[in-house]
Parts: structure tokens; sequence; C-alpha cells
């Protein structure tokens, strides 16, 4: 998923993302928007080639995680789960990161 331009994109009930890749944030992309996840999301198994393997938020934007999301397995040259610049991040709810990796 990409989010650009001051948009914003809400994760609820049981959204999952796996085997995603892109150049940045391998499941999610948001420049300058706002995201939040307040369900069970489940993020797996992705692959940035750069940064932010599950989730890359930069450019004034912010990722607000509420509910129980799990973020696995993701993998990323900076920022193995959540990479973030000139942005907001915030975890308020149960959410788990493991086995994710940073390659620098």
């Amino acid at each position: 998923f990409c989010f650009a331009g001051g948009g914003s994109a809400v994760f609820s009930g049981q959204a999952t993302l796996r085997q995603c890749e892109a150049t940045f944030g391998g499941g999610v992309f948001g420049t300058g928007a706002d995201v939040t996840v307040a369900g069970d999301t489940a993020v797996s198994e992705c692959v940035a080639r750069e940064n932010g393997g599950c989730f890359y938020i930069d450019g004034g934007g912010s990722a607000v995680f509420r509910g129980q999301a799990t973020l696995r397995q993701c993998e990323a040259t900076f920022g193995g789960g959540v990479f973030g610049t000139g942005a907001d991040v915030t975890v308020a709810g149960d959410t788990a990161v493991s086995e994710c990796v940073a390659r620098e």
C-alpha cells in the first residue's frame, strides 16, 4: 500500500499483508500520510530493498499502532519492522514485532 500527499489510511478488523515487496515500505509506504493500525493487523514476510520492511513513514506523516498488530519476519536495509523519518510513530496497543531484520 502507498499513501502520499497528506492522505490517511486506517487498518481495522483483521487486515493481513503478507509477502509484499517494495523499495521503501515493504508492506506500507506513507509519505506525508497518517496511518492508523487499529485492529488485529498482521504484516509478515515483507521486504523493502531500502528502508522499512513492514512500514515506512516520512514527510511529516504519522503511524499509530492501537490494536493487536503483529509485525513478523520483515526485512530491510534500515528499519526491519518500522522506519520513520520526520514522522511520529506511536505504539499504544499490544503490538508485537518479531524476527524482523535490518541488514545494516
